[in-house]
């Protein structure tokens, strides 16, 4: 296991800091219109708690290519969400997506034609 990477305040902090920009956003998408201008509010805070919580998470790395760094992959073991990115070849893409194109030119062709 690891140690905290930031301290309690910190994390309290950032908890409250979190929590009122989301009840500034759930706030400004209540209100009736377009757009609102000037919105103002207190949000108070009370009950706050902080734990130190240890998440399973399992961490994978990879390395595609010898010359560039390894692909790091994160899954959260109690969600179950993957976190990395991952490495896109758009000649990969486009020539699938032309491949594709071709299969159903094809397809309509035949249809049309017999």
């Amino acid at each position: 296991s690891e140690e905290p990477s930031r301290t309690q305040q910190e994390c309290q902090a950032l908890a409250r800091m979190e929590t009122t920009d989301r009840m500034g956003r759930l706030l400004r998408g209540f209100m009736p219109g377009d757009g609102t201008s000037r919105l103002r509010h207190d949000t108070r805070l009370r009950d706050e708690a902080v734990d130190l919580t240890l998440v399973p998470i399992w961490v994978f790395a990879v390395r595609y290519d010898e010359k560039k760094p390894p692909l790091r992959i994160l899954v959260n073991g109690q969600t179950g969400k993957v976190f990395g990115k991952i490495p896109i070849s758009w000649a990969k893409i486009a020539l699938i997506a032309g491949a594709l194109t071709a299969l159903v030119a094809l397809g309509w062709l035949l249809v049309e034609f017999l």
